[in-house]
């Protein structure tokens, strides 16, 4: 009777770690998307300061914010 206790620990053991893997690794591919968006538009803008009234760092921004919310989305 305790093994089939314990085969039931074991088992929803087993199941948080993949969930908690499945997040952090969620985190770490979000934030290698945003680098390298991020440099994406910094070699697009190049040396000119500002494209059709955006800023590398407003663009940077709003691909930033649309992956978080993207990532609160699903």
């Amino acid at each position: 009777m305790a093994s089939a206790y314990l085969e039931l620990i074991r088992m929803r053991f087993l199941m948080m770690l993949a969930y908690r893997v499945n997040y952090y690794s969620g985190i770490i591919i979000y934030a290698i998307n945003i680098g390298a968006y991020y440099f994406m538009w910094k070699a697009i803008y190049g040396d000119v300061p500002s494209l059709s009234g955006f800023t590398v760092l407003q663009m940077t921004t709003y691909v930033a914010i649309s992956w978080m919310a993207r990532a609160f989305l699903f």
